[in-house]
């Protein structure tokens, strides 16, 4: 079995300083410089060596709920697909299946996943389509903000 390398960076610009419990937006510096790190991150880890021949990209962003600090923070969802289309990503597909009783479109709207969809040239909601991924069963993922995805396990003969 590989090895797992685990990347921690820790941002300088500075940010919020009251309670966590009232979520902000990023500054500006502070979103540049966490899109930066995106980059940093990704080439550290092989970059584009690490497409496969489809050049399909496929990024589940964490976003299980719209509560603060619950989910990927937009910004880096938006680096992190503009990074893979720049480094040669044929297709980038976000999906995601929140939890804890959540549609997971209308957590797409609270998060602004919605938008970084619509900025990015992502399928947003009512442009379905089935993706089959190679693998053990098949995978079913369907490009829509509310995101589904299926599992078949392999037939036994």
């Amino acid at each position: 079995m590989g090895k797992t390398t685990v990347y921690v960076r820790h941002l300088e610009s500075p940010h919020q300083t009251e309670s966590l419990t009232k979520f902000q937006p990023l500054n500006k510096a502070l979103a540049e410089e966490a899109a930066k790190v995106v980059y940093e991150i990704f080439d550290a880890a092989g970059g584009a060596s690490m497409l496969k021949s489809s050049k399909e990209v496929f990024i589940k962003p964490n976003g299980i709920d719209g509560q603060p600090y619950c989910f990927t923070r937009p910004e880096v969802l938006e680096a992190a697909i503009n990074y893979w289309y720049e480094h040669g990503a044929k297709k980038v597909y976000l999906f995601e299946n929140s939890t804890q009783c959540n549609a997971t479109r209308l957590v797409y709207a609270i998060t602004g996943y919605d938008k970084v969809c619509k900025r990015t040239g992502l399928p947003r909601r009512g442009q379905e389509r089935g993706v089959r991924v190679q693998g053990p069963g098949r995978l079913h993922v369907h490009e829509t903000a509310h995101a589904e995805v299926r599992r078949e396990e392999p037939h036994q003969e």
